[in-house]
């Protein structure tokens, strides 16, 4: 049965966007259902595992000062932090963060993000911001709609170490799967050194109800297994295909020069779609639930490109939709991070301190996009009013969650849409 076209792929952030336009709600408003210094402390429900009688500074304070670091750009070492907590003590201090004269060390800030349990940081921030997304995206979300989960790894290219060195190392990695439509990455999973992300992606969507969810990801997983874990979780897959899959890859060019007359073709800008239909009974070969093959030519680029796709989807529109959103993590989430917060520029090494670094960098970056949807500001504009004053901006984002009249409001607002 062909599923309900329309509008398939969720964009939570613009719709919350155009909502908050809608509402004509002024920051002067927000203002009046919060206590601008309550909100200093985004970290304050994040255990803490250092002996009490030890501590000089509270975890949320570190931590806020942190994070506050990675929104200014200043961290690719843990020495590099510290200096610009020491520089910018004036405005720590002004927050109520820095007390007394001690000013926390590169090896304060080292033990910190080394020891800190990544699951807590991620469970108290990350995903708190989440739910609030999803449950304002339950107001507007039609019957035929579906969320999209990008799948992807991510390198760290300052955290090896090169072989001619005391200690070498290739370069940790992440495996994230990112929902494009709230712009947060649900997962971020370290990659370990004898794995690569083949197994980690399976293991991670394994646990996931996928229900209205179209997962995609590059050739590197369009594995058998992993198209059977996202069919039996409910979910829809939409995989490139290439010389990883070879006979797979044949078979979907020898069908689309044999069935011409049985392609459905769909312009888009800059590319031109083909879809084929495979006929009842074909041998799917392991790839659970395969209904389709597409094919996509690009005039993007100078010499265009083609890519190919298996999916178990039979909904034309929403297969095109998934294949032109597929790069919204690597050309989006992935390259915005570099591009802001220099994540490839971090030289520590040890595992679970990038692991909380990279969940710090994702944090910055879905907040930057959830104060750029609740102010109405372009992108550029609302980065410089994180890094000018982060305090006043994370105020006007919790204000908002914060506030069950200015919810309500934006909830009825998304219901008309």
């Amino acid at each position: 049965m062909k599923e309900t076209a329309g509008r398939p792929i969720l964009q939570t952030m613009a719709e919350i966007s155009e909502s908050f336009k809608q509402l004509n709600i002024t920051y002067e408003g927000i203002l009046e259902v919060i206590d601008y210094n309550q909100y200093v402390h985004l970290f304050e429900n994040v255990p803490d595992f250092r002996q009490k009688c030890k501590i000089v500074y509270e975890l949320p304070d570190l931590l806020m000062m942190i994070f506050m670091v990675v929104i200014l750009r200043g961290k690719e070492s843990y020495l590099g932090i510290a200096d610009q907590i020491e520089g910018r003590q004036k405005l720590f201090r002004d927050y109520g963060l820095i007390k007394g004269n001690a000013i926390p060390s590169h090896d304060t800030i080292r033990r910190i993000l080394s020891l800190l349990n990544s699951d807590s940081l991620y469970e108290e921030t990350l995903a708190g911001f989440y739910r609030y997304l999803k449950s304002l995206e339950k107001q507007f979300q039609k019957s035929g709609q579906y969320s999209h989960l990008a799948v992807d790894g991510k390198e760290m290219r300052g955290s090896g170490r090169a072989d001619d060195t005391a200690s070498p190392a290739r370069n940790r990695a992440h495996l994230n799967i990112y929902d494009s439509g709230t712009m947060t990455c649900i997962c971020c999973e370290p990659i370990d050194e004898k794995e690569n992300e083949i197994p980690v992606s399976q293991r991670l969507l394994a646990g996931m109800n996928l229900k209205k969810v179209i997962v995609t990801a590059d050739a590197l997983h369009c594995q058998r297994k992993t198209c059977d874990i996202i069919h039996q979780n409910k979910g829809l897959y939409v995989f490139t295909v290439k010389e990883n899959q070879e006979l797979l890859d044949q078979e979907i060019n020898t069908r689309f020069d044999k069935y011409a007359n049985q392609i459905s073709t769909y312009e888009r800008e800059g590319r031109t779609i083909q879809i084929y239909h495979l006929p009842k009974g074909y041998c799917v070969d392991g790839f659970t639930g395969m209904k389709c093959f597409a094919r996509m030519k690009s005039r993007k680029c100078r010499n265009g490109c083609e890519r190919r796709f298996i999916s178990n989807s039979t909904d034309d529109e929403l297969i095109c939709s998934a294949i032109e959103s597929r790069w919204l993590i690597e050309d989006g989430f992935h390259r915005e991070k570099d591009a802001l917060f220099c994540e490839d520029g971090v030289t520590a090494t040890d595992k679970n301190a990038l692991h909380n670094i990279a969940l710090l960098n994702n944090l910055a970056f879905q907040l930057f996009h959830l104060y750029q949807a609740i102010s109405g500001k372009e992108f550029r504009k609302a980065r410089v009013a994180f890094e000018i004053d982060p305090l006043e901006c994370i105020s006007q984002i919790l204000g908002v969650m914060n506030s069950e009249e200015i919810t309500d409001k934006l909830k009825k607002e998304l219901k008309k849409h």
